[in-house]
């Protein structure tokens, strides 16, 4: 450790490993495999927004973001038949991915409308969170941080 007062400290430390000739790989997203999708992604995080649109660009899928509940569910009613599909988050400001969902169900009823397929994407994962989703009407539930080949599996069976 070094350190100077009002200047700032350095802090130094090593670590024993083994030499290894093994080359790690960056978890890089590759699939050849493509949706023609159009999807309404929920989501309220700069990031996770960032994050899935890269993934849902890799996928070939069209996509549109709403910033909470409120967007989600107005996005819905000005458009429902361009969506295949709505990934939502839970925790949102001004109305959650739960109250979203409910809406749209609801909307769906009163408009004898076909129910688009609703995944729950969001850290709630404890045990009997997916249950909770899927009882207020969610179709699918995954878990942050999300695990492509489980999205995949989704799509695929949406065909």
């Amino acid at each position: 450790m070094e350190s100077e007062e009002n200047k700032g400290s350095r802090f130094f430390f090593t670590i024993p490993a083994k030499k290894s000739d093994k080359v790690m790989k960056k978890n890089v997203l590759k699939t050849d495999e493509k949706f023609e999708y159009c999807i309404l992604l929920v989501e309220d995080n700069k990031a996770n927004q960032m994050f899935m649109g890269v993934v849902l660009k890799k996928l070939g899928i069209k996509y549109k973001i709403a910033n909470d509940g409120v967007e989600a569910l107005q996005a819905y009613k000005d458009d429902n038949k361009k969506y295949d599909l709505i990934l939502m988050d839970e925790n949102m400001p001004n109305m959650t991915g739960s109250e979203a969902t409910k809406e749209i169900r609801k909307f769906e009823k009163e408009n004898n409308l076909k129910s688009i397929f609703i995944v729950a994407l969001t850290a709630n994962a404890l045990s009997g969170d997916r249950e909770k989703f899927l009882e207020i009407g969610m179709n699918e539930y995954l878990s942050k941080p999300m695990n492509i080949d489980k999205l995949k599996n989704i799509l695929r069976d949406l065909k």
